[in-house]
């Protein structure tokens, strides 16, 4: 197994800034509470069936328990799953907040070299050879940029997206995303046609995230790839939305993130879908986090000296991603 450890990243670069961190936490709690009548609640853990554990932490009023056996951690409160899809779909009044600085096209081409570009490199690093005629699936591609990208590379590259405005905006770019709901209508047999199968940032947001990737990977030729980001715990921004829940606008905040995983978790659903584990890369948004609730909770935004530790961000979270305590993972495994 291969392991691959931090990028360097500037938020301010895409737009998020701390007042618009704010902005995006205060409208996600809103939301929150909105979907909370709707929500039941779980004690089991999703990934191993363990009853054990205790709340992690509390966020917009919703808990967050680990797991005793497998330090998952998972909201104890869950939204119906048509509700769940309403909610990406673009429907105003319940609509999540994270899609709004996507539909930007300046912002647009500035995500695909800073983010789609790095992650399709690292599959082309770890994979020896691909077939002449090579074909990349993306599951919950929002406006498009990895697609786009592997398109650019000569891959037959297709994109699947609940979100109807981030399709809407794909298209104006002749990006091939099609609208789609991965539910039990979706038609899972075109997976078995793919060298390359990416999840970016999805298996987080799925009520049961172990089935959904086992529904997957059954319908999945051996030898195909897997391209897998989630969120990870431990790490510094778990502990940074523990200590500072009323700024969480990303890692672990409801009612999206219903799911941060730990390496035994992770291990789990690996093993649980027939998958070998070729390639992991460590790395994230810590210390950014860090700086912006530090800033944001005492009024700093404007602090001179606070601005010039910020920009040690990269250098500091390089040490984080190395101790494997970033607050992101992402996995390239294969069919086996």
């Amino acid at each position: 197994m291969k392991f691959k450890y931090g990028k360097e990243f500037n938020p301010e670069d895409i737009g998020r800034k701390s007042e618009w961190k704010k902005k995006i936490a205060d409208y996600q709690k809103d939301l929150a509470l909105v979907q909370k009548p709707f929500t039941t609640l779980i004690q089991k853990c999703p990934v191993c069936d363990n009853t054990k554990g205790e709340i992690f932490c509390k966020i917009f009023d919703y808990n967050y328990k680990k797991c005793e056996k497998c330090n998952h951690i998972f909201s104890t409160r869950i939204v119906p799953q048509q509700r769940l899809e309403e909610y990406y779909s673009s429907l105003k009044e319940i609509k999540s907040s994270q899609g709004e600085i996507y539909l930007d096209k300046n912002i647009f081409f500035k995500r695909v070299e800073a983010i789609a570009k790095p992650k399709f490199e690292f599959v082309i690093e770890n994979v020896k050879t691909f077939p002449s005629s090579k074909t990349w699936i993306d599951l919950g591609s929002g406006p498009g940029e990895l697609i786009f990208y592997a398109n650019e590379k000569g891959w037959d590259a297709t994109g699947y997206e609940i979100d109807v405005e981030a399709v809407a905006f794909a298209k104006t770019l002749n990006i091939n995303i099609i609208e789609s709901k991965i539910n039990s209508n979706f038609d899972f047999e075109i997976f078995n046609k793919a060298n390359v199968i990416s999840l970016i940032n999805v298996l987080e947001h799925v009520v049961d995230p172990k089935s959904f990737l086992k529904k997957i990977t059954d319908f999945t030729c051996a030898g195909t790839y897997l391209l897998m980001e989630i969120p990870h715990h431990p790490s510094l921004s778990s502990i940074v939305n523990k200590i500072f829940p009323d700024y969480s606008n990303r890692h672990i905040y409801p009612p999206d993130h219903l799911h941060i995983f730990s390496n035994e978790s992770l291990n789990n659903m690996i093993q649980a879908c027939n998958l070998s584990t070729e390639a992991l890369w460590y790395f994230g948004q810590d210390f950014s986090d860090l700086f912006s609730s530090l800033a944001l909770s005492n009024k700093l935004s404007d602090d001179p000296i606070l601005n010039e530790i910020f920009k040690l961000c990269n250098d500091l979270q390089s040490t984080i991603d190395k101790k494997r305590l970033s607050d992101t993972i992402l996995i390239l495994a294969q069919k086996v």
